[in-house]
C-alpha cells in the first residue's frame, strides 16, 4: 500500500502510480475476504483540509510485470458539520 500527500502519474511496473509516495510501501497480507483498515484521525483542526492519497499494489501473475494496481483513493480531512 502506498501513501502520499500529492497526486502524480508515475510509471510503475507496467501501470500508473497515482500519488507521490511519502514513505516506503506498507506491506500487508491481504486475506481472500478483504481487509478493513479502520483509521482514527486526531481531533485537531490543524488537519482540516489535509489531503491524503492511497493506492495498493498486489501480486498478480496475469498482469504486466506481475503487479496489479488499484484505483487511487483521495481523502480530505475536515471538520464534520
Amino acid at each position: 500500500m502506498f501513501l502520499g500527500l500529492s497526486q502524480a502519474s508515475l510509471a510503475f511496473k507496467g501501470g500508473q502510480l497515482l500519488l507521490l509516495p511519502v514513505l516506503d510501501p506498507l506491506l500487508l497480507p491481504l486475506p481472500t475476504t478483504g481487509l478493513d483498515l479502520p483509521i482514527a484521525r486526531p481531533s485537531d483542526p490543524i488537519l482540516d483540509g489535509l489531503q491524503m492519497f492511497v493506492q495498493s499494489a498486489i501480486q498478480d501473475p496475469g498482469a504486466v510485470n506481475g503487479i496489479s494496481l488499484s484505483r487511487g483513493l483521495a481523502m480530505t480531512f475536515g471538520a464534520q458539520d
